[in-house]
């Protein structure tokens, strides 16, 4: 199973509030409804002050028909209807393949549609060596290992780690491309 991640930013001359908002009541149930090829959609909506607004991550069987409007929508309607909406509301983003990989604990339980119980953290790295330690708490430790960046003007990440933890004070200090995230599952996702 192929796995994506998109860093998105809101659209200018929106707040976090409406782009939070629509993104959880309008576009998510739209894309689920209208996109064939997702296994997997989970919205991180960000918490800290960055950059960023939301880090998504969707599971597909294969990239290349996810982002293939032809393959991925039941009818041109279809794509015309989410693509629209994504102009809507969505500013400029980055999208990146990835090869997950669970490095420590598991990826805690959550429900659908409702922010997970568990502090999340999403942080971005330049270079893929081992990093440093795990917090002490942490609950879970998956490695998102880019493989390939979709979107001409994405950053050359080499690796986008996500942190489960009781709490956010278990993250300590954050580091410069690091974002405390609240997680929403839309579709559980497969995990190997």
């Amino acid at each position: 199973m192929d796995k994506l991640i998109f860093l998105f930013r809101r659209k200018e001359g929106l707040t976090r509030k409406e782009f939070f908002d629509h993104y959880l009541d309008v576009h998510a149930p739209l894309g689920k409804r209208v996109t064939q090829t997702m296994r997997g959609y989970t919205v991180n909506l960000v918490d800290t002050e960055s950059g960023l607004d939301a880090v998504t991550e969707i599971w597909t069987e294969s990239a290349a028909d996810f982002m293939d409007p032809a393959k991925s929508f039941a009818t041109p309607e279809d794509a015309a209807e989410l693509m629209a909406d994504h102009d809507s509301f969505l500013g400029p983003f980055e999208a990146y393949i990835v090869e997950e990989k669970i490095v420590s604990g598991e990826v805690p339980d959550a429900p659908l549609g409702a922010v997970g119980p568990s502090s999340k953290l999403v942080s971005l790295h330049h270079d893929a060596h081992p990093l440093s330690d795990d917090p002490g708490a942490a609950l879970g430790v998956v490695e998102n290992r880019v493989v390939q960046k979709i979107t001409p003007d994405a950053r050359d990440f080499a690796l986008i780690r996500l942190v489960w933890a009781p709490d956010a004070e278990a993250f300590g200090a954050l580091e410069d491309d690091a974002v405390l995230v609240r997680e929403y599952r839309q579709m559980e996702p497969g995990h190997d």
